[in-house]
């Protein structure tokens, strides 16, 4: 980059990340640089002495480049502005610079609320936006627990490349209700909450909300839901044991509709057993 060209460069920077703000001068010679925060007139640097009272600020010089080069750790919101990179000469010749600061974010894909049976495959997917460098790293948290390597549970974190990661939860259990949340290295997390629903294993009937102020009776399946059940007087069903299996299929079905959604594991309660040390 030759010193004319890089006159009124835009620097991109994240929060808590660190910015590197680079003035070339070889044209001008070895002359001594100063550093200023334009917009508010503030001296940061004067040839290698710092003057600001920020110790996040350093400056480094190279003679054989011709590179005056301002860094700032720990980067704020508030450093964003004009930086002017202002060279001993007479007159002054002076070259500025916009720093921009971006708030890299978390993203879970598929929530705030995923609902999910037992027995299924649970996927939450992270990735991180508006970075201008890689994490160092990305944790995952379940109801304030860090589970990357949580060996006693069985999960599994992939990273797919730097910028996003992958929870995995092969077998759900009821123990895999809560929150989640994706907390990578100076990002701002996303959370999720994950609802288990009793699986469809050895019952495939949906609950059915009855209205409490009807007579009392055996509940009646309805058609759409009995689907493929058929009476046990039909041709081919006729011996005892498949006719005690379409018995147990519709005992299946009425404690279904009996239980209502009280199958359904609220987020915020704990399950009534679990045997998965959390």
């Amino acid at each position: 980059m030759t010193a004319q060209s890089q006159n009124n460069t835009m620097v991109t920077t994240q929060v808590g990340g660190t910015v590197h703000i680079r003035c070339y001068t070889h044209i001008h010679g070895d002359e001594l640089v100063t550093w200023i925060k334009k917009d508010e007139d503030i001296l940061l640097t004067a040839g290698d002495q710092v003057y600001s009272s920020e110790t996040r600020y350093s400056v480094a010089h190279g003679r054989h480049q011709g590179l005056w080069e301002l860094s700032i750790r720990e980067v704020k919101l508030t450093d964003a502005g004009l930086y002017e990179c202002q060279l001993a000469t007479y007159p002054f010749t002076s070259y500025f610079f916009t720093l921009k600061v971006v708030e890299a974010r978390a993203v879970i894909h598929g929530g705030p609320e995923v609902h999910i049976h037992t027995g299924n495959r649970l996927r939450l997917h992270c990735s991180v936006q508006q970075a201008t460098e890689p994490p160092v790293f990305i944790f995952w948290f379940h109801n304030n627990s860090m589970v990357n390597y949580e060996a006693k549970r069985p999960l599994e974190v992939i990273v797919s490349h730097h910028y996003s990661s992958t929870l995995v939860i092969n077998n759900v259990t009821w123990c895999d209700a809560g929150s989640y949340s994706c907390e990578p290295y100076n990002a701002v997390p996303s959370n999720v909450t994950v609802h288990v629903l009793e699986g469809s294993i050895s019952c495939q009937y949906k609950a059915e909300v009855r209205d409490t102020r009807e007579p009392r009776g055996p509940p009646r399946v309805p058609a759409q839901r009995s689907a493929g059940l058929r009476n046990p007087n039909q041709p081919g069903l006729r011996d005892a044991a498949r006719a005690q299996l379409w018995i147990s299929q519709q005992q299946c079905a009425i404690k279904a509709l009996q239980t209502g959604l009280a199958n359904v594991v609220p987020a915020t309660a704990a399950p009534e057993k679990c045997e998965m040390e959390m």
